[in-house]
């Protein structure tokens, strides 16, 4: 999970100076859209994480939809019974 991680690009700045971790949270927080004037630090935490979680397994899913592609198969989808009878 942490090389998927270390995948994702998130829009967090690069160049390293001190900026306090609540700042960064309200700066990423913002770039998303999300409204953080009335919540706690522990939320904020937990909104930003759940942020990255989702772009990491959007990352996941592009990547093995690609996989796919490569191969050639269009899509997946479960088998019906009448899929095992027609065999």
């Amino acid at each position: 999970m942490i090389a998927v991680f270390k995948k994702v690009s998130l829009p967090t700045p690069q160049h390293r100076f001190s900026m306090p971790l609540s700042l960064r949270y309200l700066k990423e927080l913002g770039t998303a859209g999300i409204d953080w004037h009335d919540l706690h630090l522990i939320d904020l935490t937990s909104i930003v994480y759940s942020l990255r979680i989702d772009m990491a397994l959007q990352k996941m899913e592009h990547d093995r939809q690609k996989r796919l592609s490569e191969r050639g198969i269009s899509e997946v989808r479960s088998a019906s019974q009448a899929d095992f009878d027609a065999l």
